[in-house]
């Protein structure tokens, strides 16, 4: 029997197992599995040879000890526009109307406008830097406030590349990447591809 979880799937679960044919020396098999994924970071773990505790199903090896492999990836979410004047739900990943949004996009006037923090979401700006290689834990290690991200036409920062990080309303933790230049057909719609990591 071979194991494939997905995340945090349980050890064992149901739809993590899958019987695997008799193997000849240097033989494979291969498993697809196929899964909507919310936008995060993932563990995948595959086990060979697994078998519940209570049925002798093990299979004798020279070496026990290298049936399991990892992979560790991310999903991102497509890229959104943020119009401006609207506020954004980093926790559902849309634009909502209510007390569950992190930011707006706020537009002081036709010229200065700024990402500002609402409710008790709170954000911090990290300027040009590799936006993949930003883990959770660094994440959660940074300084956040309620200090709005400039995107006035004298003094935007919210160029092209520009990554912020978010503290949302739920505590969670997301990264965010600016990628493309504002939308004017969007009231200068902002432009973003995000990742929110859930729980601790």
């Amino acid at each position: 029997t071979l194991m494939f979880k997905i995340g945090g799937e349980g050890t064992g679960d149901p739809q993590t197992l899958f019987d695997v044919p008799a193997l000849g020396p240097g033989a494979t098999f291969t498993v697809q599995r196929q899964e909507q994924l919310t936008a995060q970071n993932y563990l995948n773990t595959a086990t060979a040879d697994y078998h519940d505790l209570d049925v002798d199903e093990e299979v004798d090896e020279s070496n026990e000890a290298n049936n399991t492999t990892t992979d560790n990836y991310t999903v991102t979410e497509p890229v959104v526009v943020i119009p401006g004047t609207f506020i954004f739900d980093f926790d559902a990943g849309m634009l909502v109307t209510d007390s569950s949004a992190d930011v707006w996009w706020r537009q002081m006037t036709t010229t200065t406008r700024a990402l500002t923090p609402i409710n008790s979401a709170s954000i911090v700006n990290l300027g040009t830097i590799d936006f993949a290689s930003l883990s959770l834990s660094d994440l959660q290690v940074l300084a956040y406030g309620d200090t709005p991200i400039d995107g006035s036409d004298s003094s935007n920062v919210l160029v092209p590349g520009n990554v912020f990080a978010v503290q949302t309303n739920e505590g969670n933790f997301a990264k965010v990447v600016v990628q493309g230049p504002f939308v004017a057909e969007q009231n200068k719609g902002l432009v973003i591809q995000w990742v929110t990591y859930q729980g601790p």
